[in-house]
């Protein structure tokens, strides 16, 4: 079994729209940064995925948000937040329980909020939230807060942690205190936006973006609470994944999308329900330190953490793309297969969430037909984004009108026939494209069951090769209907409010992902040792 991690080495200054002042943003070219996207995971089959998040820093208790967001329309599927202690790791695995449901497991000892998750070793899908086509989608990881080791006097989450230098009975270092730090992440009702009626009657947690309480630890009763003050998280995560197939001896893996500079300030937020109006309207109580933030449009809408920076993520330089280039092969006769994952992470910062939802359980809003989407107001999303294939073997030669005499010269002006789909649309925030040459001895890679598209290149004759696409936003295509960045704000903006809406200044659509290849000569044991995979990312351009 074999893996091949390919890292991204590429950067890109990247001017950001803030609701203050602009910083630079950019896709790292060390490894490390303050966020991370991982452009696909799954459970179907025999899949699973893993993933690692690194804190490198050796002085900071760092708070980050992981985030399972499903294929579909990226809605929140799972989230919780971990908090790793200086030099800490913390590893998971995706994977469906004997119940059939997604579930992250992990025998890691690092705090998390709700702690149920590093007491129980396992954080299962709410059933109640967007678990449909949430077998298959991609993950954010980004940094909320930091506590450096020069301030822990001030700072009794520091302490809390840090873990212990002596194991307890079972032989596992654990931190000093989770239950006292899992406090940080309440609702706190006695002070700031969130003070009065309509949530939970506490003082501990979450204050600003940049201030938590949690119970002091010098006090005996329980009853006094300690402030706790965080700072924007550095470039000191790395994070990783990897696909396995269980039953092939298949794995495959890379370096996470990792941003450098995202934030430069916290965004603390709690991990409390969200709370419905009373009387029912469309939306929630605007609690504005609530567990959808931090997001890929920035922290939460307090009128003080940055937002706005969704905008220019979509530049050319940085996630945005008018083009994906890579290679594929169709050759089941050595065994060798090739999926394509395109992923167009934050396409939920162009809908009006509340909205959404709304629509969802009321019925009148299918996810999965554009057709209906496209049509709601509040949906400013890139999609359904255009591609424009043309593929080619690797002796130069690109498919051809097969009826041109002996696939030789021909009078010009010649027609290409259009490349197999020739132009096809993205419809969902995750794709799986399966090359494949229409025989039954072709199998996919990731057997994606909701997010798949069969490229048949059969009548091309090539059976190995690479491909260009082009990209198109719906913006351009339908300027009657340009993208939008959704305004999220203390209270709640009509979503047919010019107001609620930004128009987006960079085009290009935020795209990431990767060329899935196998190489599988058995499925025994004998034959398992020998199968391979590799993970290699995507190359960017029109």
């Amino acid at each position: 079994m074999k893996s091949n991690f390919k890292p991204l080495a590429i950067t890109a200054a990247v001017a950001a729209v803030t609701a203050g002042a602009a910083h630079a943003q950019n896709l790292s070219s060390t490894g490390l940064g303050d966020a991370a996207i991982v452009p696909y995971y799954t459970v179907e089959g025999n899949l699973n995925t893993g993933i690692h998040i690194i804190n490198t820093s050796k002085t900071k208790v760092t708070a980050v948000k992981l985030r399972m967001r499903r294929g579909s329309d990226s809605m929140d599927a799972l989230d919780f937040n971990i908090i790793l202690s200086p030099n800490d790791e913390w590893t998971g695995g995706i994977s469906l329980n004997a119940d059939g449901n997604v579930q992250i497991g992990t025998g890691d000892t690092s705090c998390t909020a709700p702690q149920s998750v590093a007491d129980t070793g396992k954080a299962v899908m709410p059933s109640t939230g967007f678990p449909d086509g949430a077998n298959e989608g991609y993950i954010e990881v980004i940094g909320m807060g930091s506590i450096d080791q020069s301030v822990a006097a001030t700072n009794p989450a520091w302490a809390d942690a840090v873990h212990k230098t002596t194991p307890d009975a079972d032989g596992k270092y654990r931190p000093a205190n989770c239950a006292r730090l899992e406090g940080n992440f309440d609702r706190n009702a006695t002070t700031g936006p969130n003070a009065g009626p309509g949530y939970s009657s506490t003082a501990i947690g979450v204050v600003t973006n940049d201030t938590t309480h949690q119970i002091d630890p010098n006090d005996p009763a329980k009853k006094a609470v300690t402030p706790n003050t965080w700072s924007a998280v550095e470039d000191e995560l790395m994070v990783s994944w990897f696909i396995s197939d269980t039953e092939k001896g298949l794995e495959l893996g890379n370096q996470a999308v990792m941003l450098s500079g995202f934030t430069t300030e916290a965004w603390m937020t709690n991990q409390r329900p969200l709370v419905r109006d009373t009387p029912p309207a469309i939306g929630f109580v605007q609690d504005v330190y609530n567990f959808t933030y931090p997001d890929l449009n920035g922290g939460p809408s307090d009128g003080v953490a940055t937002r706005g920076l969704f905008d220019s993520l979509r530049l050319v330089t940085s996630l945005g793309a008018a083009g994906v280039t890579n290679d594929w092969s169709v050759n089941p006769a050595n065994s060798v297969g090739t999926d394509w994952v395109m992923t167009l992470p934050g396409q939920y910062t162009m809908i009006d969430l509340e909205a959404w939802v709304d629509g969802i359980t009321k019925g009148t809003v299918d996810p999965m037909d554009p057709s209906v989407t496209a049509k709601q107001a509040w949906d400013n999303r890139d999609l359904p984004v255009v591609l424009e294939t043309r593929y080619y073997d690797r002796e130069e030669q690109f498919y051809v009108d097969p009826a041109a005499p002996d696939g030789g010269l021909v009078i010009s002006p010649a027609v290409e026939t259009p490349i197999v789909p020739g132009v096809d649309q993205l419809e969902t925030e995750v794709t799986v494209i399966q090359w494949t040459d229409g025989a039954d001895t072709t199998e996919p890679v990731l057997g994606s069951q909701s997010y798949a598209k069969n490229y048949n290149i059969g009548d091309s004759g090539f059976a190995v090769g690479w491909a260009a696409m082009n990209i198109t936003s719906r913006g351009v295509i339908n300027p009657a209907k340009p993208p939008a960045v959704r305004n999220y704000a203390p209270v709640l903006l009509d979503p047919n409010d010019p107001a609620a809406f930004t128009a987006v200044t960079n085009n290009a659509v935020p795209l990431v992902g990767f060329a899935a290849w196998e190489r599988q000569y058995g499925s025994d044991d004998a034959d398992a040792p020998s199968n391979y995979g590799r993970a290699i990312e995507h190359a960017y351009g029109s």
